[in-house]
């Protein structure tokens, strides 16, 4: 079952924003602050993937028997894609120095894709009893709303910017287990964090590096069925280095 009250909380605070937006002015002037930026990013994308299955002779790395299930064992691995240098292509905010300090409210939208599959080094794919194959297929969006908070200093050192929030994640794709393939949705709550140091401003635009960080706040279980490995849950997440950031000084609008 998703954790319906931290997405409806999270949906509401999106909402809230939005209302926000509208009475200080039309969707196409709040649309006109954005600028577009060029930039260039790595990371990797993950999922955490974790379920129960029949007790081996010897309980394996990651696993640990069930307290009420002896039989049973619950188990976790990682589903990791490690995405290569490359460029990419955003929208944010142009940015308005009022001081030494930065605070800003603003909402964002990035797309989440993983293709990964179990490492065959990892101690659950080397016992015979726990998954000997697993591999993901998702493709999806985080929403997320954040407070972005920092210090500006007026020259010389570099403005340092720090950003929180909360949001939704959908995505949609296939999940294979040994030779099973099931198709599975994954709708959940994500928390972002990012860090970021802007190393020169001109006009509306600016020259930065950043790390953020999307992860789910919780495992989220999958309805398909998976045979003996049961309450199979999947736990997306991304992680973005952005070497440099050009953000252009041109209006979108």
């Amino acid at each position: 079952m998703f954790s319906a009250r931290l997405i409806l909380t999270s949906i509401i605070a999106l909402l809230l924003l939005t209302s926000e937006v509208c009475h200080a002015g039309s969707w196409l002037d709040y649309l006109s602050q954005y600028r577009l930026a060029v930039e260039l990013r790595g990371g990797n994308t993950a999922t955490r993937l974790k379920y129960d299955t029949a007790q081996s002779v010897v309980t394996p790395d990651r696993c640990v028997p069930k307290l009420l299930n002896p039989s049973r064992m619950d188990c976790e691995t990682t589903l990791l894609e490690s995405r290569p240098v490359t460029y990419g292509l955003s929208l944010q905010q142009a940015f308005t120095r009022t001081g030494w300090f930065y605070s800003n409210f603003d909402f964002g939208l990035s797309y989440f894709a993983l293709d990964a599959k179990s490492d065959p080094r990892d101690p659950l794919v080397l016992n015979p009893k726990p998954l000997q194959d697993a591999r993901v297929h998702l493709y999806g969006i985080n929403l997320k709303g954040y407070y972005q908070f920092g210090i500006t200093p007026p020259q010389y050192l570099p403005d340092l910017l720090i950003s929180v929030g909360l949001g939704g994640h959908y995505s949609h794709g296939n999940l294979k287990i040994n030779a099973l393939r099931q198709t599975v949705d994954v709708l959940s709550n994500i928390r972002m964090f990012q860090f970021e140091l802007v190393w020169w401003r001109f006009r509306d635009g600016s020259l930065s590096s950043y790390a953020e960080s999307e992860s789910n706040v919780k495992d989220q279980k999958v309805r398909s069925s998976f045979q003996d490995y049961r309450n199979v849950a999947l736990a997306p997440s991304q992680y973005s280095i952005g070497l440099l950031k050009l953000i252009l000084p041109f209006k979108t609008k």
